[in-house]
C-alpha cells in the first residue's frame, strides 16, 4: 500500500548539464537550473523584490533546448506501509508524513492536522526503507520516459539521510 501526500516544498526536479547535476524548476516553456556556484553561463539570481543574489545562480533554457529533465519521487516505509514524501519533508534525520485516511492515521499514530489531514514526524531510526524513483521525463515534461528505482535498506537509512539531506 502506498499513501500519497502531495506536499512539495523543495525541488524534486534536476537536470544533468555539462556533466554536473543541477536543481531545476520546470515551467511550461522554460527550464531553470540553479547552482550555488557561478558556473559557466549562469547569472546571479534576482529575487522578486529586485535583490541580486551572490549565493544562488541561474541558467534559463527554452524547453526545446534544455538538457533532459528528471523528477525524483521519494517514499518511506513505516509500519509496513510506503508513504510518499517530498524531498522538502525530509529534514535532518526526520521525515514528516501526511495522510487523509482515518484508518491509516489511527493504525500508525498520526495526529490530526487541519480538518482532513493527519500528520506524523518520524526519525530515521523508525524508517524501514526508503524508495527513490528517478524519473526521466519525456520531451513533453509530463510523461515519464524511464524510471530507475533505488532502495535504501533500514541499516543504511541514517547514513543516507545525513549524506543527502542538508
Amino acid at each position: 500500500m502506498v499513501i500519497t501526500i502531495g506536499e512539495n516544498n523543495m525541488r524534486n526536479e534536476y537536470c544533468i548539464y555539462k556533466g554536473k547535476k543541477y536543481e531545476a524548476e520546470i515551467h511550461a516553456d522554460t527550464i531553470q537550473l540553479f547552482s550555488k556556484e557561478k558556473d559557466e553561463g549562469f547569472t546571479n539570481y534576482v529575487y522578486l523584490n529586485g535583490e541580486i543574489s551572490n549565493e544562488t545562480f541561474i541558467k534559463v533554457f527554452d524547453v526545446k533546448d534544455a538538457p533532459p529533465a528528471h523528477c525524483l519521487k521519494f517514499q518511506v516505509k513505516y509500519m509496513g506501509i510506503f508513504f510518499d514524501v517530498s524531498f522538502g519533508r525530509i529534514y535532518r534525520g526526520t521525515v514528516t508524513m501526511y495522510v487523509e485516511d482515518d484508518d491509516i492515521a489511527a493504525k500508525c499514530g498520526f495526529e490530526r492536522y487541519e480538518k482532513i489531514f493527519f500528520k506524523k514526524r518520524i526519525t530515521g531510526e523508525e524508517i524501514e526503507e526508503i524508495k527513490i524513483d528517478d524519473n526521466l521525463l519525456a520531451e513533453n515534461l509530463v510523461d515519464i520516459a524511464e524510471t530507475k528505482t533505488t532502495y535504501i535498506p533500514k541499516d543504511k537509512v541514517i547514513e543516507w539521510l545525513y549524506e543527502n539531506i542538508k
